[in-house]
């Protein structure tokens, strides 16, 4: 039965991870690929949607393998690290305004 709720728990994460990127357009069109890069079994991402679905795979493993924390700036600003630590992109920032 363990087993049985493991593998639920598994699909149930990659399926959140898959729909939720989905909202924001970041789509991995090869569904065994996808599978592998939220299994941590790929290491050369090769899109920036393969990379955004890594760091958003990254983001909610950190959330769901740490007992609840209140919302603050610093867990804002390291899920943000998280979630694009695979992509160029400037990360664990906020945005500063030009005056």
């Amino acid at each position: 039965m363990p087993g049985l709720l493991s593998q639920l728990a598994d699909r149930a994460r990659v399926a959140s991870i898959t729909a939720s990127s989905a909202i924001e357009g970041v789509v991995v069109p090869d569904g065994a690929r996808a599978d592998r890069i939220l299994a941590g079994r790929v290491t050369n991402l090769r899109t920036r949607s393969e990379q955004e679905l890594a760091g958003y795979r990254d983001a909610q493993d950190y959330l769901f393998q740490r007992s609840w924390q209140p919302l603050n700036s610093g867990l804002l600003l390291h899920l943000h690290r998280l979630l694009f630590a695979h992509t160029p992109a400037e990360e664990g920032q906020f945005k500063r305004l030009a005056s």
